[in-house]
């Protein structure tokens, strides 16, 4: 089980959430230049509307994920029960966060299976979720690549959870839909 949650939280020129200000119309009132973005003041609160089912392209085996825009104060039971109410997922007893930089680079294969054995072990024995920075880059790669081997094998179900800040996802105005079902090419950094 895969699931990708991108952020409503942004820090790009224009809106915070990557799209310029007037995208949003009249109704949010923007930041002054050298004024500080506060999410009260600068944002406005509505229901998601991007939420559905991606499926990955571009690797050895297409890989389906559910996912939802959810805002960077959305209440933790709300996100609880998204997760194991309307998605079916068992709650965990064990949860693994994988925190690393962004600069890509290789792992000998030796460590490389190290890794892997090492975090489908804990994560199978114990029922934990996964959760990742959710891109395709540094330490959240190498754990995307031990993950993309595992569903390739067929030995289990681990769930993955990677939350990305909205800002940074390729084509996001593809997700936005209520349930849609869409096709993403993922980005393929350089090593």
């Amino acid at each position: 089980m895969n699931i990708f949650v991108p952020l409503y939280v942004g820090y790009k020129p224009g809106c915070w959430c990557g799209l310029s200000k007037t995208a949003h119309g009249s109704n949010i009132q923007t930041a002054n230049p050298g004024e500080a973005w506060v999410p009260a003041r600068h944002t406005q609160a509505t229901p998601t509307d991007a939420y559905g089912t991606v499926e990955f392209q571009g690797g050895p085996h297409p890989t389906k994920a559910q996912y939802v825009r959810l805002s960077h104060d959305t209440r933790p039971e709300l996100i609880v029960q998204l997760l194991t109410r309307e998605w079916a997922l068992d709650r965990p007893k064990l949860l693994i966060t994988i925190q690393g930089g962004k600069a890509n680079f290789d792992l000998q294969p030796k460590l490389k299976k190290v890794l892997r054995k090492g975090l489908l072990k804990a994560a199978k024995t114990t029922g934990a979720w996964i959760f990742t920075g959710g891109t395709n880059t540094g330490v959240t790669r190498q754990v995307g690549d031990a993950l993309q081997l595992e569903r390739s094998q067929r030995a289990g179900r681990v769930v993955s959870i990677g939350i990305a800040p909205w800002g940074i996802v390729e084509g996001a105005n593809e997700l936005i839909g209520k349930g849609r079902d869409v096709p993403y090419h993922a980005i393929a950094s350089p090593r």
